[in-house]
């Protein structure tokens, strides 16, 4: 272990090359330049932390092959924040060995969120984030047995609640990352993705709950214990979290195991599109976030988030929400509904449940629907069309509306797709 004070701001060339048995490194907060090869052939070296600065412009200068350890990977901790030189170098064009392995991105407790340069999209990528069973297990056994936490549990506890994602991160789509037919190098033998610790009690791993669609339990597929589908990621995978929930006597919130259930709400300032289903029966999910450079938000992203209220666009271009209804704005100037998110109609009145221009004004644009559009709106009993230019119903896009009993169609509609009111209500 080797720990440089403050009062170290230079590492010269070579300085730490072929130290064989070196594990971790600290850096002080004024350290300047690490020269060219320093830590060199350490193949023990796992961890390196950048004390965060009083500015990130401190570090100026990390020499070519400095971290080039010949380890099977590395990670870097420290401030998460493009133009700081460590992460940076990170998530440059630098390996760590003749594979090819990249440098994993850590940023520090509380808030722990790992990222990586995705080679296939060109994104720095999310690959985990705080989760509850991740805590320490006093500290989960003290919130179990409601034993009052200190401020330093609280924090880390919080965190597991309540995401706030680093502006840096630009992608949530792991899955894509994890997928076996990829050839993405920093996936083998999934080094940074956990391949063996579940991430709940008798559960799937980190890498098949964020990125396997066909992972099973018992021998039984995941999918068939589903009642909407199933699609693996770092918020819809299989989670059960019924230990925590009991605590906070919201057992209702694990309808479904898939989803994180445990998580509150999410910023995502940097994230330039939202995988299809990301957030896939997060039912406690209440508030999303969008940044304001996210261009794509795929299918059914929020279906079965039960409890969500909220999905903040802020000045984001592309998407606008408006009473319980995310819309895209379209190149012509028309609209398309993305999705309506399905607490849209919670305890509102019978008139407020309704879909239609007199509570939905925005209607009058609307040109076209995206796939999923209404998936999982159990509470609605009314949607009318008329004012719309639509010219089809797309497919899944009443899917599981339960309680809707009438559908009014403009007479511009020609098409409606397989599946469009799949497992909804008999009176419709």
């Amino acid at each position: 272990h080797v720990f440089m004070g403050d009062s170290v701001s230079s590492i010269g060339d070579e300085a730490f090359a072929d130290c064989p048995n070196l594990e971790d490194v600290v850096f002080g907060e004024n350290i300047e330049s690490v020269g060219q090869r320093a830590f060199a052939d350490c193949p023990s070296l796992q961890n390196v932390y950048w004390t965060t600065p009083s500015s990130t412009g401190t570090l100026q200068s990390l020499g070519s092959e400095a971290f080039y350890t010949t380890g099977p990977k590395l990670y870097f901790h420290g401030t998460m924040e493009n133009g700081y030189a460590p992460f940076d170098y990170a998530m440059g064009n630098n390996q760590v060995n003749t594979d090819s392995v990249r440098i994993a991105y850590k940023t520090m407790e509380p808030d722990v969120y790992t990222a990586i340069m995705d080679e296939a999209s060109g994104q720095v990528l999310l690959i985990d984030y705080p989760i509850f069973a991740d805590l320490p297990s006093d500290i989960q056994t003290k919130f179990i047995n409601g034993t009052p936490l200190n401020n330093e549990e609280q924090a880390l506890l919080n965190a597991t609640v309540y995401l706030n994602l680093p502006e840096a991160i630009e992608s949530i789509d792991i899955k894509s990352f994890l997928d076996t037919s990829a050839t993405n190098v920093n996936r083998k033998d999934w080094l940074y993705v956990d391949d063996v610790n579940p991430v709940t009690s008798g559960a799937l791993t980190k890498r098949e709950a964020f990125g396997d669609d066909n992972a099973s339990i018992g021998g039984t597929g995941i999918a068939s214990l589903t009642d909407s589908g199933y699609s693996a990621g770092l918020f819809s995978g299989y989670f059960v979290d019924n230990i925590s929930l009991t605590v906070v006597g919201e057992t209702d919130k694990e309808n479904e195991t898939k989803g994180n259930d445990w998580i509150m709400s999410i910023n995502m300032p940097g994230v330039l599109s939202i995988p299809d289903m990301a957030f896939d029966s997060c039912e406690r999910l209440q508030s999303v976030i969008i940044s304001d450079d996210c261009m794509q938000i795929g299918e059914s992203a929020f279906q079965g988030c039960m409890s969500l209220s909220s999905i903040g666009t802020n000045n984001n271009p592309y998407y606008q929400f408006d009473n319980g209804i995310l819309y895209r704005n379209k190149n012509d100037g028309t609209l398309e509904i993305n999705t309506c998110i399905p607490s849209r109609g919670t305890n509102r009145s019978s008139s407020e449940i309704w879909v239609n221009t007199q509570n939905d004004p925005m209607l009058s644009n609307v040109t076209s629907m995206k796939d999923g559009a209404f998936a999982s709106c159990e509470n609605i009993t009314k949607v009318d069309l008329t004012d719309t230019a639509i010219t089809g119903i797309p497919r899944k896009a009443f899917d599981g509306c339960n309680t809707l009993s009438e559908i009014i169609l403009p007479d511009t509609v020609r098409n409606i797709a397989t599946g469009a009111f799949d497992n909804g209500a008999t009176s419709l």
